[in-house]
């Protein structure tokens, strides 16, 4: 708390009267770091593609620049996750992704883009565990990858698991 007071230019009494704590802060840094993508539109931008490889990339894209930007307030919310409140926030987020992984493979089963005997439900639950924030630090915190590799990693996974064989 001393750093971020330190950084902010306030003293650490201010920054806990007006966060309460810990974990107050950790809450709000969170909410904060999720704001400029519903701002920006992105679930709108990635609707408006056409073809579901390009949707999946662009989906990509954008959680990787969240998590670069956020990275430091992840681990410290991953740290705090025994926390009531932070962890009603994960789940918060983590059933908001899960709905929009099932809206999303929805509808490339609605354009017969899903590989063949794919389920959307199915295809929805490896979209939401594989796009993950825990499977962004693992990739670059302990196998040192940068993100261009993890994009492009994992789009190339995703594209062969979840879309059929389509032309772009």
């Amino acid at each position: 708390m001393a750093e971020i007071a330190a950084d902010a230019g306030v003293s650490p009494q201010t920054i806990y009267a007006v966060f309460g704590g810990k974990t107050a802060l950790v809450v709000a840094m969170l909410e904060e770091l999720e704001e400029p993508a519903v701002r920006r539109g992105v679930v709108a931008e990635i609707l408006a593609e056409p073809h579901p490889g390009r949707q999946l990339r662009m989906l990509i894209r954008s959680n990787r620049s969240m998590f670069e930007r956020g990275s430091p307030i992840l681990r410290a919310a991953m740290a705090a996750r025994g926390d009531p409140d932070v962890a009603a926030m994960a789940r918060r987020g983590d059933v908001g992704r899960k709905n929009g992984a099932l809206e999303l493979t929805r509808l490339w089963a609605e354009q017969g883009a899903l590989a063949p005997g794919l389920d959307p439900r199915d295809a929805a639950d490896q979209l939401w565990l594989l796009t993950s924030v825990e499977q962004f630090l693992l990739a670059t915190d302990e196998l040192g990858w940068s993100g261009d590799r993890y994009e492009q990693w994992l789009g190339d996974l995703l594209e062969r698991t979840l879309l059929a064989d389509r032309p772009p």
